[in-house]
């Protein structure tokens, strides 16, 4: 398959560690990724390629994922992608902002476990560009 007809994966990460795990997973099952490592440039890149799933840190540079989520859901072009939140934040108060931002999904990592997540986090993106069930991120407490 032509790398133009592959589901498009957007990681939007600013650890460079976690990124390339994450695009590891997702490639080798035959997946393009795109990355953007804050905010701002994940915008740019949304404006530019609709991707078929975005998975979001929450805490980047510039611009939060939580505002990005935000401005990807108020855009017709993109209300409908799924998007999957990578955080350290585990507050029931934050996955309720979370939730109401936008986000399908959920994963709780702290720092030093994120790259033991990552291959799960990859595996989740893969099943939900092949038209996976959505869940909310109450249901993915770890």
């Amino acid at each position: 398959m032509s790398d133009t007809l592959k589901p498009i994966v957007l990681i939007v990460e600013d650890e460079a560690d976690i990124v390339t795990l994450l695009q590891y997973n997702i490639e080798k099952e035959g997946f393009r990724t795109l990355v953007a490592t804050d905010g701002e440039e994940a915008l740019v890149t949304i404006k530019e390629t609709t991707p078929n799933i975005v998975l979001l840190d929450w805490m980047l540079p510039h611009t939060s994922g939580i505002e990005v989520c935000r401005q990807m859901r108020r855009n017709p072009r993109t209300r409908d992608v799924p998007i999957i939140m990578l955080t350290a934040r585990g507050e029931e108060a934050d996955k309720v902002r979370g939730l109401n931002a936008g986000w399908e999904w959920a994963r709780h990592q702290p720092r030093t476990e994120a790259l033991c997540a990552g291959g799960a986090a990859g595996g989740v993106a893969i099943a939900a560009c092949d038209g996976g069930e959505r869940v909310d991120a109450m249901s993915l407490e770890s």
